[in-house]
């Protein structure tokens, strides 16, 4: 996560769990796919996924849909 992003929520007085940071140094769809998992699957999952290229999106939103979820009505992709 960028220095600017924490900074911006620490402002607002916004804490992340640390749980909810995801696929660091991930490249392709198949990130997506995995961080997708590894959030949804937290006790209270996100209704908002920051993604940082086009590709990670493009697996997200497929693992959303495999689900049986919908963007944005379920959970939100949020990315470049």
């Amino acid at each position: 996560m960028s220095t600017f992003f924490k900074e911006e929520l620490a402002e607002l007085g916004v804490q992340l769990p640390a749980n909810y940071l995801s696929a660091r140094g991930a490249v392709d769809p198949e990130d997506g796919v995995k961080a997708v998992r590894e959030l949804m699957s937290q006790p209270i999952p996100p209704t908002a996924i920051m993604v940082r290229t086009d590709l990670l999106a493009i697996g997200a939103l497929a693992e959303i849909r495999r689900m049986g979820l919908s963007a944005p009505e379920d959970v939100s992709i949020i990315g470049p």
